[in-house]
C-alpha cells in the first residue's frame, strides 16, 4: 500500500488517529497549551511562553503524540475521546478527521520521523486570552475562571495555593497580557477556519 493510501486509510478507520495535532491547539489564560479541548488537562503539551507557535506545536511531548498516532498507537491524553467511542457516540477525534483529515494529508506526509513539523497551520482555533468570567460552572475551575479563581483564593485555599496548583499569580490571568502570544499567533491567523 503506498504512502497515500495508508495515511488516508489512517485517517478514515484507525482506531486512535486524530488530524488536531497538526492543526490545532488548545490554550488557557495560565498559558497551558493542549492538543484540544478533549485532552487531559493534567498533561500539559507546551506553553505560551514558548518563542513561536511553531516551537509550541514542537514540544517533546507534541512530537510523540504524533508519532503514536502515525503508529496509530494510543495517548494518555486522547483518553476521553476514546471512552466516548466506546459507548457509542460521536468524538472530537471522529468529527475532525472526518471534517479535516482528508485535507490535510499534506502535513501527515510532511511529518519528521521525530513527530516533528518543518511549518505549521493552524486551521481550527480554541485559545483562552483571560480567565475573566461571571460564573463558576462545575466543570470549570480557577484556570478558566477568574470567580472560581476568587473563591479558591478567599475560602478554600491562599493565593500561594493558586500558584502551586494551577501555575497563576493572580486571580485574573491573561496568556496575552503584553500582547506577545497574539504576536506569535498572527502570522497564523490567514490560515484559520473554524474559531
Amino acid at each position: 500500500m503506498n504512502k497515500d493510501k495508508k495515511l488516508l486509510n489512517l485517517v478514515q478507520s484507525g482506531k486512535h488517529f486524530c488530524i488536531l495535532p497538526w492543526i490545532h491547539f488548545h490554550s488557557w489564560p495560565n498559558g497551558k497549551v493542549f492538543p484540544c479541548c478533549m485532552a487531559d488537562s493534567s498533561i500539559q503539551f507546551s506553553s505560551t511562553t514558548e518563542p513561536s507557535v511553531l516551537d509550541m506545536m514542537n514540544s517533546a511531548e507534541f512530537k510523540k503524540l504524533r508519532t503514536n498516532m502515525l503508529k496509530d498507537l494510543p495517548s494518555t491524553a486522547c483518553q476521553r475521546c476514546y471512552d466516548v467511542e466506546k459507548h457509542g457516540t460521536w468524538s472530537l477525534r471522529k468529527s475532525h478527521n472526518m471534517v479535516r483529515g482528508e485535507s490535510n494529508l499534506d502535513a501527515l506526509k510532511a511529518t519528521k520521523k521525530d513527530g516533528s513539523l518543518k511549518e505549521f497551520q493552524l486551521k481550527y482555533m480554541d485559545l483562552r486570552f483571560s480567565n475573566i468570567c461571571n460564573m463558576k460552572c462545575r466543570s470549570c475551575g480557577p484556570e478558566c475562571s477568574s470567580l472560581h479563581a476568587q473563591e479558591y483564593a478567599e475560602k478554600k485555599w491562599t493565593k500561594e495555593h493558586l500558584k502551586i496548583y494551577f501555575n497563576m499569580d493572580k486571580i485574573v490571568v491573561n496568556a496575552n497580557e503584553d500582547g506577545g502570544f497574539m504576536q506569535k499567533l498572527k502570522p497564523h491567523l490567514a490560515d484559520v477556519e473554524e474559531v
